[in-house]
């Protein structure tokens, strides 16, 4: 949960600073707040999936960002 923790503070900190990409990073707060719910062990396939989502969100930020 620590790891999970700095990674949203780090991203809330984005999200002041990106402005612009408020919507791509309010989704994916919500998305890796979300993970602390799932903590059953019949959670797996569905933390797996939030975790790709989240990613899939990263590689459009980024994309987004780095457009000239």
């Amino acid at each position: 949960q620590t790891p999970l923790t700095t990674i949203i503070e780090e991203i809330s900190g984005m999200d002041r600073l990106l402005s612009e990409q408020h919507e791509i990073l309010f989704a994916l707060l919500c998305k890796l707040n979300g993970l602390f719910d799932l903590t059953e062990e019949d959670d797996f396939f569905l933390y797996r999936r939030t975790i790709f989502e989240c990613l899939n969100l990263m590689s459009t930020l980024k994309e987004k960002i780095c457009q000239p």
